[in-house]
């Protein structure tokens, strides 16, 4: 049974929810610079990315690959909390999995 949340709750639960994106998107153009210096500029000499342009093409590649309707399945989440959770492993566990897997085949 899903809990129904307070007001407050809700507030707080969309602050971590901004809080958790931004770092997410922060970390991925940081994944995406590194990767980029590590494999395309060595590789092709073209210039470095900037932070800001790193945004903005993962912002370009999310708004291309999202799938809108994996996004409005029946969410199995017991709790709020529960699918913030999940939210956050998404988006900061996957770009520092990310980041870790690329500097390992960079340095190997």
């Amino acid at each position: 049974m899903k809990e129904k949340l307070s007001p407050s709750g809700c507030i707080l639960l969309v602050i971590l929810f901004v809080i958790i994106y931004i770092g997410g998107l922060w970390l991925s153009a940081y994944t995406t610079t590194h990767l980029w210096a590590w494999f395309v500029v060595s590789t092709f000499g073209v210039p470095a990315l900037s932070m800001r342009a790193a945004m903005g093409i993962n912002i370009l590649i999310t708004h291309f690959v999202f799938n809108p309707n994996s996004a409005t399945k029946e969410s199995k989440h017991d709790s709020s909390w529960d699918a913030l959770a999940t939210f956050a492993g998404a988006a900061l566990g996957t770009n520092l999995l990310i980041l870790v897997m690329g500097y390992l085949v960079h340095v190997l």
